[in-house]
């Protein structure tokens, strides 16, 4: 018969060990995909606004000047069209959405910090993350992919562990997924290589 551990044999559980670390994780790349949805959205109605305004001056100082009004019509035509996609993506209600829910996963990783792991704990905390999540827009798998990387690299990991992204991907992530065979393909041997290297 295994005699029972004492207090002080036992096995300190920690945030940062199996299912309580990717609890943990989890919640920090939440934290960094809405954050970095929420920063996209911003600056995309950001952009459609100077431009509205820079086009609609330039139509009103070309009509005043007496100019040509195709440029002014150009001009009112780009602002129309520029204010109906703001109006229709809801570039602006997007951002201030992200905004909300990054702010909530910042109380629950706060929550998370003084919170023991124990197996309740990571009960609550699962459940409170999939709670907040459950009224989300699909993920953007890439915008996902990269918010991992920059929990990743917070957390000190080598840079041959993060994902690597390609320039496109980082760039056209927020608006469609592709190349994820790719990244399938050196997942996989990512996972050969870790196996032989534990032994």
């Amino acid at each position: 018969m295994v005699p029972a551990e004492t207090p002080s044999e036992k096995r300190e559980v920690k945030w940062d060990t199996g299912d309580y670390y990717d609890a943990s994780f989890a919640v920090k790349k939440s934290r960094r995909y809405h954050e970095r949805l929420s920063s996209f959205y911003s600056g995309m109605s950001a952009i459609v606004s100077v431009a509205n305004m820079i086009l609609g001056s330039t139509a009103f100082i070309t009509l005043a000047g007496g100019k040509s009004t195709i440029v002014a019509q150009i001009c009112s035509v780009l602002v129309v069209s520029l204010s109906g996609a703001e109006k229709f993506y809801k570039l602006n209600a997007k951002s201030q959405t992200h905004e909300a829910l990054k702010k909530q996963f910042i109380d629950l990783d706060i929550k998370l910090v003084k919170l023991s792991p124990t197996p309740k704990n990571l009960e609550t905390v699962v459940s409170r993350r999939l709670e907040i999540e459950k009224g989300d827009f699909p993920v953007k798998r890439l915008v996902d992919l990269m918010a991992a990387n920059d929990v990743m690299g917070e957390l000190g990991y080598p840079h041959e562990d993060l994902v690597p992204l390609g320039w496109w991907q980082e760039r056209l992530g927020y608006f469609f997924t592709f190349g994820m065979k790719r990244l399938e393909r050196w997942r996989e041997k990512k996972r050969v290589e870790d196996r032989i290297a534990v032994g």
